[in-house]
């Protein structure tokens, strides 16, 4: 409810934010942070607390530091290596969600808060969609809905994305940032481990009836299918501002980077038949292949 949370944000006596972003940096259980994240997800609603209150505090409390030797406790940690020991991802799964949400109304507001998306993005990059398939789950959909999770944020990243010559050039300036679409745009450009990962999920195809019953995986596919479709239609001007800039990227058009066996897999979804849009989008990432 939009009164109840505008009132306890801004009660003058209990600082309702601030109070659960310091129990995110106390040594409680991971299930109460993640009721924390889930809380804060449900205030990341209101824009107005997202930009002036979530990300800043988000950013300064260094919730997930940014440096390499984080130590064994934190958030952090907690869904690097704890919950990956007991096999259960709640924690994981209300972070994700918690940034989905703030990215979401940022980019709803053009306001791309780079500084404060950028480490939030290369967390969930690296330590979380590049694990995903590689951890042990108690529950094989939360695998799946972790994934989903992921991409949901990947997606809403470089659907906003406006390809810019500029931001060729920030990706060379210390006092700028090259925005999170980039950061993206350059990984499904390349042969990276990003880029493989989503050609994974979507040739890994043998038991179509193991998506069908899955909801989430059936969302991991779909999702993947848009990521392709998206890059797709912003790859020419991506393509052509790198080309056109000084210290160009080695990079390459996706019609190059998958292999025909990747590409025999997008033409058998356009049979699949489980009333989702995985057929359409199968039939446009074909028809935008084919234009190129």
């Amino acid at each position: 409810n939009a009164s109840v949370r505008e009132k306890m944000y801004h009660h003058d006596r209990w600082y309702v934010i601030d109070t659960m972003f310091n129990l995110l940096t106390c040594p409680v259980e991971p299930i109460i942070k993640a009721y924390i994240f889930k809380c804060l997800t449900a205030f990341s609603q209101s824009t107005e607390i997202v930009i002036q209150k979530i990300w800043p505090l988000l950013h300064h409390k260094m919730v997930i530091p940014t440096f390499e030797n984080f130590g064994n406790s934190g958030v952090r940690y907690e869904i690097v290596q704890v919950e990956a020991q007991y096999e259960e991802y709640y924690l994981t799964e209300n972070y994700l969600k918690l940034v989905h949400q703030l990215i979401k109304k940022s980019l709803e507001q053009g306001d791309n808060k780079i500084l404060h998306m950028l480490p939030q993005l290369k967390f969930v990059d690296l330590d979380i969609f590049m694990r995903f398939d590689s951890r042990g789950y108690k529950n094989i959909f939360q695998k799946w809905k972790v994934s989903a999770l992921c991409l949901r944020i990947f997606l809403v990243i470089l659907s906003s994305y406006e390809v810019s010559e500029k931001d060729f050039q920030d990706r060379f300036n210390e006092k700028s940032f090259a925005p999170p679409g980039f950061y993206l745009m350059e990984k499904m450009t390349q042969n990276s481990d990003f880029l493989n990962k989503i050609k994974g999920i979507i040739s890994n195809l043998e038991n179509l009836e193991d998506i069908i019953n899955l909801k989430y995986r059936e969302e991991t596919l779909l999702l993947s299918l848009k990521i392709l479709k998206v890059v797709l239609q912003k790859q020419a001007k991506f393509l052509d501002h790198n080309h056109l800039c000084s210290k160009p990227m080695r990079i390459w058009p996706l019609n190059k980077l998958l292999r025909d066996n990747e590409l025999k897999s997008v033409l058998y979804l356009i049979n699949y038949n489980n009333e989702t849009e995985i057929p359409i989008f199968a039939i446009e990432i074909m028809h935008l292949f084919s234009r190129q």
